[in-house]
């Protein structure tokens, strides 16, 4: 038998390709195709470029905000006339007996119209729907799919291959002959191990820039190194009020959640894809990789030995003990990132369902730097329960922190059956300056250069705050000044102004030209102080 599964803006395909690994290891034939990259595009804050693209977009990507810009991850660029028919073409060659799609809620709407193509033009094919949104919508989405998984799919599809004409397969719901079959939920798989390492270019299409290619690790080898995950677990044990798990953990009530790989089973893997993709290091993907300490103290051992590359993951404060820390370090342990989220209590407990103190992150920032690891903190923004009292709560978090080697931010999103969108607490919604104010004072308590009293104290600064997106170009233009006053260091020993014509809208420039007719004079005087003594001699007329 022969599956086609279909991934969209998704070609790192985890789901999918751990299906297709799955059913090939007992004799079927299983095809991936990415129909278009996980890709992400920067938005300027000095164009309404964003604006047009939601006006004609009913995708609702993830958005994470820069200095310079906003990122949309994926983005979704338009799916031509030509790809959608390089799609089906690859379809009627391959001649699938089912076929099925990795469904996000990010583009439900392109999954609906391509399942609604696919059942026109092959009426006799189900079309079977998997992931996270059919498993938290099952109702919407079963009238739109012939069949779908919720939960966990590798057993059920098989199953389902096996023989097609089942009804009463369990994780999978039905809809034939205008009735819908409900089949019960299956006990979580507890020993992951049984399951094959994932393939990689092996029946394997991408479907983009209006051509279709078969990726294979030979002439691929760079593509599948950037688009590669390991994970050594299933589940997370945290049930936080903004994610999926929260809702996907309810329906295995009694079950253990959480599942972890074997160590050597891991590093069987880890040392697949270091032969096949030559990286530099290793992430590992999970929810949390610092848990279990007796499965991280073997790691440790082993790990060195066999593999020997600079490698993190993802901590918790409540999960993540200085012992973990301690012994993974030697084995190569070299950056981590979490949640901070955000630094009001309110917000953190009340709102976002976290039952641990501003404690506990301070604590694991402070091991983080104890070790010398490169530390990545993630905040929230843009959240309407948020008042203006918990913004400023979440800067002055960020100032007693140990400083990031980057702050990553990204807009709260809200998507159906969400338990954010079911509290019963108060709207706040402040207005959008409001946001882009802190968002950008965020972002510059993770700039290096920058000392942190500073950005305290532009926090302070009426005008600024009056017109914050002056703050968004201030802060552009300073991440990474020091870099462009050292390649002109030359150029400035024959005139005041050469620098300022050499870098363009280096920050430099932008005092020059805007400081002493736009910002206050204490301002203008802080940002000159930023610069070398030579530097500063420019600023003088």
């Amino acid at each position: 038998m022969k599956i086609a599964l279909i991934s969209l803006y998704d070609d790192y395909a985890y789901a999918a390709r751990f299906l297709a690994t799955y059913l090939k290891a007992n004799g079927h034939q299983a095809y991936i195709l990415n129909l278009k990259t996980y890709a992400i595009k920067m938005f300027s804050y000095d164009t309404n470029e964003l604006e047009q693209f939601y006006k004609t977009s009913t995708a609702t990507p993830l958005e994470e905000l820069r200095t310079d810009g906003i990122i949309l991850c994926p983005y979704p660029s338009p799916v031509t006339d030509i790809e959608k028919n390089l799609l089906f073409n690859k379809l009627k060659e391959i001649q699938p007996d089912v076929i099925g799609f990795s469904v996000m809620s990010i583009d439900i709407e392109l999954t609906k119209a391509l399942t609604r193509r696919v059942k026109g033009e092959f009426p006799n094919i189900p079309v079977i729907w998997g992931g996270i949104h059919p498993t938290i919508t099952p109702e919407e989405s079963i009238g739109v799919a012939d069949i779908i998984c919720i939960g966990e799919g590798e057993e059920p599809l098989l199953e389902l291959i096996n023989n097609p004409q089942r009804t009463d397969i369990k994780n999978l719901w039905f809809r034939k002959n205008g009735k819908i079959i409900k089949n019960e939920l299956r006990p979580l798989e507890q020993n992951l191990d049984r399951f094959p390492i994932p393939i990689y270019g092996e029946d394997e299409f991408l479907i983009e820039w209006n051509k279709i290619e078969e990726l294979e690790i030979h002439t691929h080898r760079d593509h599948f190194m950037a688009k590669h995950i390991i994970l050594t677990q299933r589940g997370c044990p945290y049930s936080c009020n903004y994610c999926a798990h929260v809702l996907t953990r309810q329906l295995y009530k009694g079950q253990k959640y959480i599942r972890r790989i074997s160590v050597d089973k891991i590093l069987n893997e880890v040392e697949l894809r270091v032969k096949q993709f030559n990286p530099d290091g290793v992430c590992f993907w999970d929810d949390v990789f610092f848990l279990n300490y007796p499965w991280l103290t073997e790691f440790a051992e082993k790990y060195p030995e066999r593999i020997g590359l600079p490698f993190g993951g993802y901590a918790h404060p409540q999960s993540t003990s200085e012992e973990m820390i301690k012994i993974l370090k030697p084995a190569g342990l070299s950056f981590i990132a979490f949640g901070v989220q955000t630094g009001s209590e309110y917000i953190g407990k009340e709102i976002y369902g976290r039952t641990y103190p501003n404690e506990d992150i301070v604590r694991l920032a402070k091991l983080g730097e104890k070790y010398g690891l490169e530390i990545v903190y993630d905040i929230i923004s843009n959240c309407p329960y948020e008042r203006e009292e918990d913004l400023v709560a979440t800067l002055k978090f960020l100032y007693e922190l140990p400083r990031a080697g980057k702050i990553s931010i990204k807009k709260l999103r809200f998507y159906k059956h969400s338990r954010l969108g079911q509290l019963n607490k108060p709207l706040i919604n402040l207005d959008e300056d409001t946001y882009f104010f802190y968002n950008m004072l965020f972002l510059l308590m993770g700039e290096p250069n920058i000392p942190q009293g500073y950005v305290m104290a532009l926090a302070k600064d009426d005008f600024l705050r009056k017109n914050p997106r002056i703050l968004a170009k201030l802060a552009e233009n300073i991440c990474g000044y020091h870099e462009k006053i050292k390649l002109a260091e030359d150029e400035l020993k024959k005139t005041k102004w050469k620098y300022q014509n050499y870098t363009g809208r280096g920050l430099l420039s932008y005092t020059a030209n805007y400081g002493k007719k736009k910002l206050p004079k204490g301002i203008f005087n802080a940002l000159k102080n930023l610069f070398p003594k030579k530097v500063r001699e420019t600023l003088k007329s």
